[in-house]
């Protein structure tokens, strides 16, 4: 649904299906805890993509960016964290990031 910026312009929100916190900081720098993910799920992933995935072991759900060049994979941006193999862990992409918002005020 569109709606008024308040600097002005339309914005047009109608294939996004719902907003997301970041929780943690496994994709810092890009995403910072407190951040707000506007994601739809009416969009197939595509190499590079953030994406929102379930893990189907554990029905865990996470912020990665998705990867699909020999193999699909999911990338934390934060090197703390590991990447997901699809081989070695079954994984279901759910959405696909839109837009983000930072938090400005903690």
């Amino acid at each position: 649904m569109p709606y008024e910026g308040m600097v002005g312009g339309t914005f047009d929100h109608s294939d996004l299906s719902y907003a997301l916190k970041i929780k943690d900081d496994s994709m810092s720098p890009k995403f910072e805890v407190g951040d707000v993910l506007l994601v739809s799920e009416n969009d197939k992933p595509e190499h590079g993509d953030y994406v929102i995935a379930n893990i189907l072991a554990n029905s865990l759900k996470i912020c990665r960016k998705y990867q699909n060049e020999n193999e699909s994979k999911l990338v934390a941006l934060n090197p703390g964290y590991g990447v997901i193999h699809y081989n070695d862990t079954k994984f279901e992409i759910i959405a696909i990031v839109k837009e983000s918002r930072m938090n400005l005020r903690v």
